[in-house]
């Protein structure tokens, strides 16, 4: 297998110095009593303190006083693969629900860009959450998303699609530029690149689907889609043209041979893990092979295995669930003892990356304080890997969130929260005593 060197993006990704988001508005704070997360376990301190929405050394004066009162405080969480928070047909509350689960730094891995620019101005800072796009994603006719992006366009989200509906969906090209770009030759990617870098995307998004041809192609919408995503040559340059605007590329895959040529032409992160299906008859197909877990760690390629997806797909087979649970917690294991970054995110309309936390969690894909740390540093430095996020410490962002109890010892204790901070403010709800002038 021929694997690609280190990319020069993915070298400066990693050492990347990261800043702080600063907030003039944030008072300079004490944060009196708490036990404290250090990525590992949490300690007690009497006091931390934070100036202009960054912690810091003690600053002249504190002109404001939390009293954390021995709750167990973390950063808050990430979800580095949603479709929420993208459009204004979803329904009002979205941000509200990322906020009452924690979730303060979300990616969203496809959107249709004249919706999602609808809804952006209202997140980022300190009064929302924080949210990057990829606004559209790089496949071929008739692939996914194609047919998922058509059929909301079309209005037919939620009901039972006859026979004419599926003519139309196939037909209909209202999301086309928009919500996916189809490129099968590199005469359209360069016929539309343009068009794509003025939406002014965060990450890339690039579609493979069982390149290899070893089993139907699926779309996870009801089984209209039939391509199988990029070709080789035109993924090897989507990737060159992203890299050289200085954006990441994020791809969806089905199985462990599009992960091996999203691998040798030089993505930079996951967007699921192959197995999410499949039965042990077929664990060929969903296999990573040493060869990509060592090269994953070598990059530090992300993974977003989207795990928790595999309940749904095999609710009624009962044998297939647990061997998709089992697959994805050893392959998590391999990619995360070699170095490779595990971030979490549940690729859904209607739930955070509480879902999937709860999933690592309850199904022991690593020990609890390990998911804590996926959750609460990894994923939402995936999701914006220039900032000082994820840590408490001097130099980071301001931005935390206590829990009732230690979640290390019982993970119910993450939906626990009693007081949010986001950048040394207060969001969404709280406790009469967590914060005091």
């Amino acid at each position: 297998m021929r694997l690609l060197p280190a990319l020069v993006l993915l070298a400066a990704t990693s050492a990347l110095a990261q800043s702080p988001r600063p907030n003039p508005a944030a008072p300079p704070t004490a944060y009196v009593g708490g036990q404290w997360w250090d990525g590992e376990r949490f300690e007690p301190r009497d006091t931390v303190w934070a100036e202009g929405g960054v912690f810091a050394d003690r600053p002249a004066r504190a002109e404001r006083v939390v009293d954390l009162a021995g709750r167990f405080v973390v950063p808050p969480f990430g979800d580095a693969h949603t479709h929420m928070l993208s459009d204004a047909y979803q329904g009002p509350g979205q941000a509200e629900r990322f906020v009452e689960d924690g979730v303060f730094y979300a990616l969203v891995l496809t959107d249709r860009h004249s919706w999602a620019a609808q809804v952006m101005d209202q997140f980022d800072g300190p009064g929302s959450v924080d949210v990057a796009y990829s606004h559209g994603g790089f496949t071929s006719p008739r692939s996914h998303p194609v047919q998922v992006y058509e059929w909301q366009a079309l209005r037919y989200v939620g009901r039972d699609l006859t026979d004419a509906m599926k003519r139309e969906i196939h037909e209909s090209r209202l999301a086309e530029d928009d919500a996916y770009f189809e490129v099968p030759t590199l005469a359209d990617l360069d016929a539309k690149w343009a068009a794509f870098l003025s939406h002014e995307p965060d990450v890339v998004k690039v579609y493979l689907m069982d390149v290899a041809g070893e089993a139907e192609a699926r779309s996870g919408m009801t089984g209209l889609a039939s391509g199988r995503g990029l070709t080789p040559e035109v993924l090897r340059e989507v990737v060159r043209r992203a890299h050289d605007a200085g954006l990441r590329v994020f791809a969806h895959v089905g199985t462990a041979a599009d992960v091996v040529l999203a691998v040798e032409s030089g993505v930079d992160g996951f967007a699921h893990l192959p197995g999410r299906r499949e039965g042990d008859d077929e664990i060929e197909r969903s296999l990573l092979s040493d060869a990509v877990i060592e090269a994953s760690g070598e990059r530090g390629l992300v993974y977003v295995p989207t795990s928790v997806w595999s309940d749904v797909y095999n609710a009624d087979r009962p044998a297939r669930r647990v061997f998709a649970r089992d697959l994805h917690r050893r392959t998590l294991r391999r990619l995360h003892d070699a170095g490779a970054r595990v971030a979490i995110g549940t690729d859904q309309w209607n739930r955070t990356a509480a879902a999937e936390a709860a999933f690592f969690a309850s199904n022991e894909f690593f020990d609890l304080p390990t998911v804590l740390d996926l959750w609460t540093r990894v994923t939402p430095e995936v999701v914006f890997p220039g900032r000082a996020i994820g840590r408490l410490a001097p130099g980071h962002e301001a931005s935390l969130l206590a829990l009732a109890c230690d979640p290390t010892a019982d993970w119910s204790c993450t939906a626990q929260i009693a007081h949010r901070e986001k950048q040394g403010q207060p969001l969404g709800g709280t406790d009469a005593a967590a914060a005091r002038r």
